[in-house]
């Protein structure tokens, strides 16, 4: 990677972990997540900090010349796709005495092995067994299935919505489905063609900060649009 991409990478990184910090700060300031049974917007805000973290970690990893910050922001970015994942598989749960939604039901089984798998690979590969690394294959598939999932949990959220809560919870559905389709694109590419697409993993930082924006925007609409849905 020349030192232009490598500027750029760094660049990516930080406002990523800036406009996640910035973020974070926002939602501990509007209190949501301290009242009682607001697991959504704990889980929230923890996404958010995780995401920050990924941010700092890839930063860190291009300023110095350890593979420690490439490990902590690896196990940053599962921590927050699981958060994610719990935070919809949360908001689509039924009422009490209510069956799931059509075609949701085992969809909370499929991500607690979506996670799983992600965590015992990244060991794995931390201890150089079966000769794994961060480009290997079945690794950047692991990752892969990750934005899959993702994605159908917002469409799945996104089609049961109420009317009521269409309105606060669409830029939290698009700002977020922006970030899994770029990383759906940068994993299957990579997958495909077995090697990571350096041009577009040097922007991910910035597209996901750039949904910030968006997902700002569901939480001013509301200050509690979790309790909505």
């Amino acid at each position: 990677m020349d030192s232009s991409n490598l500027a750029l990478t760094a660049w990516s990184y930080a406002s990523a972990g800036a406009a996640y910090s910035a973020f974070a700060l926002y939602l501990m300031r509007a209190g949501t997540w301290r009242r009682p049974g607001q697991h959504a917007a704990r889980l929230m805000l923890a996404a958010v900090v995780a995401s920050a973290l990924w941010g700092w970690f890839g930063l860190a990893d291009q300023l110095a010349t350890t593979v420690l910050f490439i490990r902590l922001g690896a196990q940053a970015d599962l921590l927050a796709y699981a958060c994610w994942l719990a935070f919809f598989l949360l908001l689509l749960r039924p009422p009490p005495g209510q069956g799931p939604p059509p075609g949701t039901a085992g969809l909370k089984w499929v991500a607690a092995a979506s996670v799983l798998a992600g965590v015992l690979q990244q060991l794995l590969v931390a201890l150089h067994i079966g000769g794994l690394d961060y480009s290997s294959r079945s690794v950047l598939l692991g990752w892969m299935v990750l934005p899959v999932l993702a994605l159908v949990l917002v469409e799945q959220l996104f089609r049961n919505l109420q009317e009521d809560s269409l309105w606060n919870a669409k830029p939290l559905c698009l700002g977020l489905g922006g970030v899994f389709l770029f990383d759906l694109y940068l994993f299957s590419h990579s997958v495909l063609f077995n090697s990571l697409d350096t041009d577009a993993a040097s922007i991910r930082g910035a597209v996901h900060a750039l949904m910030v924006p968006l997902l700002l925007l569901s939480t001013t609409r509301r200050k509690d649009w979790v309790s909505t849905l």
